[in-house]
C-alpha cells in the first residue's frame, strides 16, 4: 500500500484535497518531479475537472486516448500532472496548465491558442553522454541534448521555452534584472514578480507594488521576460 498510496493526512500541503475522506490517496508515479509539485491524473480528473467519478471511469478516458500531457498521451491514472505542465482534454476541448495560488496549492489554469503548445524547462543539471554530447536535465525529470537549444551557454536555473507540438525550443530565459519570475515557494508563492538580482543562493525580487524582498533560488521560476510567457492564474 505504501508505494501506490500515501495517507491522506500525509499527502503534500501543496495537495488541494480533502483530508478527513477516505484514509488513503493516490500516490503519482515517480518521474523526477517533486511529489509536492505534481498530482497524480486521477486526483486531477476526478476531483478537480470531475470528468469522471470513479477510477474505472477515468480510465475508460484514458484508454480512449482522450488525453495528452505536453502533447503526449498518458494512460496511467498515476501518473503525474506537474507544475507548468499542460494537460489536454479532448472530450472537454479544454487545456489546463498546473501552477500554485497564493496560498501554495496546486491549482488548474485554463489555458488556449499558442500558449496551450509551450513548456517551461528549468535546467537542473548539464552531463557530458557517449560521444561528447551535452545532455540537459530539467526540473521536471524530463531531458534534452544540448544541441537542440540554440543557446551554448545555457546556465543551472535558466529556462527553456519549449514548443511541444513542433517539437523545438523557441527560447532561453535568463536570471537578469528586469525579466519576470513566477514564485513556487516562500511568503509571496504563486506571485509573479520582477528581478532585481542574484546573490548566491537568493534571488532579490521587486512586486508590482515597487516593494523589495529577498527568496531562494530554488522558487524563482522565470516565466518570461518583461511579461509573462504563460498565464498563471484565471482571471475573476
Amino acid at each position: 500500500m505504501g508505494k501506490n498510496h500515501l495517507m491522506r493526512l500525509n499527502s503534500p500541503n501543496t495537495w488541494a484535497v480533502e483530508r478527513k475522506e477516505n484514509q488513503f490517496i493516490a500516490r503519482p508515479n515517480t518521474t523526477g518531479q517533486k511529489i509536492k509539485y505534481c498530482l497524480p491524473l486521477i486526483i486531477v480528473l476526478r476531483d478537480m475537472l470531475k470528468v469522471g467519478k470513479t477510477a474505472k471511469e477515468i480510465k475508460y478516458i484514458l484508454n480512449n486516448n482522450d488525453l495528452l500531457i505536453n502533447g503526449e498521451k498518458r494512460k496511467e491514472i498515476k501518473y503525474p500532472l506537474g507544475i507548468f505542465d499542460v494537460i489536454d482534454i479532448k472530450p472537454l476541448k479544454e487545456s489546463y496548465r498546473l501552477m500554485l495560488d497564493k496560498k501554495g496549492k496546486l491549482m488548474l489554469v485554463k489555458v488556449n491558442g499558442n500558449e496551450a503548445n509551450l513548456i517551461l524547462l528549468k535546467l537542473s543539471k548539464k552531463t557530458t553522454i557517449k560521444g561528447g554530447k551535452s545532455q540537459l536535465s530539467f526540473t521536471n525529470g524530463t531531458t534534452m541534448l544540448n544541441e537542440k537549444v540554440s543557446d551554448k551557454q545555457i546556465k543551472i536555473n535558466d529556462v527553456i521555452v519549449y514548443d511541444f507540438v513542433n517539437h523545438k525550443a523557441i527560447d532561453v530565459l535568463k536570471l537578469e534584472k528586469g525579466n519576470t519570475i513566477y514564485l513556487t515557494g516562500g511568503q509571496h508563492v504563486g506571485s509573479v514578480v520582477k528581478i532585481e538580482g542574484v546573490k548566491g543562493s537568493q534571488v532579490i525580487f521587486k512586486t508590482t507594488t515597487n516593494e523589495t524582498f529577498v527568496t531562494l533560488l530554488d522558487y524563482a521560476f522565470l516565466i518570461g521576460k518583461e511579461s509573462p510567457l504563460i498565464k498563471t492564474e484565471d482571471k475573476k
